[in-house]
């Protein structure tokens, strides 16, 4: 069986105030814009079983705007773990799931660090680097267990970001 893993950074968020705590800042309007655009071309490719994303308020908003284009939405499990996580601590995360399909909404440089340690290469992994706001990878994975995904073992099988839209 194959596995899909989803790999999304937040949309476009406001700037940090000086007294904001950084885990609270919103979405701007564009942000909201980008995420439900993403959604709807995610939604006519892939579904995940579960959703795995950061506390913050900007990806959990990410999320909701996403999760919008599926008639049910995948359910979602938001992770203090993932808030500004490395890629090392997203891999673990993701080697304890069971689930097929999975998808992460985190930041940014994890989210794109992680979608290049695992990509097999191809001529989207140089774009993992700038990961955009509201960006999207689609990996595919041979069958077996997540706690089998080693670095390099992932195909790209689609990068998309709002401007490609």
């Amino acid at each position: 069986m194959t596995r899909r893993l989803i790999l999304m950074r937040h949309g476009a968020a406001e700037a940090q105030g000086p007294w904001q705590d950084d885990a609270a800042r919103s979405l701007t309007d564009r942000g909201h814009a980008d995420a439900a655009a993403m959604g709807r071309w995610l939604a006519g490719l892939a579904r995940p079983d579960v959703a795995l994303v950061s506390s913050a308020r900007r990806t959990r908003q990410t999320w909701e705007e996403v999760s919008a284009a599926w008639e049910v939405a995948p359910p979602c499990e938001p992770l203090d773990a993932l808030y500004l996580a490395e890629p090392g601590t997203m891999l673990r995360l993701l080697q304890d799931r069971s689930e097929a399909d999975v998808m992460i909404v985190a930041h940014f440089p994890g989210i794109g660090s992680l979608a290049a340690l695992l990509a097999t290469g191809g001529p989207e992994q140089d774009r993992f680097a700038a990961y955009p706001t509201a960006g999207i990878a689609i990996l595919t994975f041979p069958g077996g267990p997540w706690q089998d995904v080693q670095p390099g073992s992932g195909r790209v099988e689609h990068f998309a970001a709002p401007r490609d839209l």
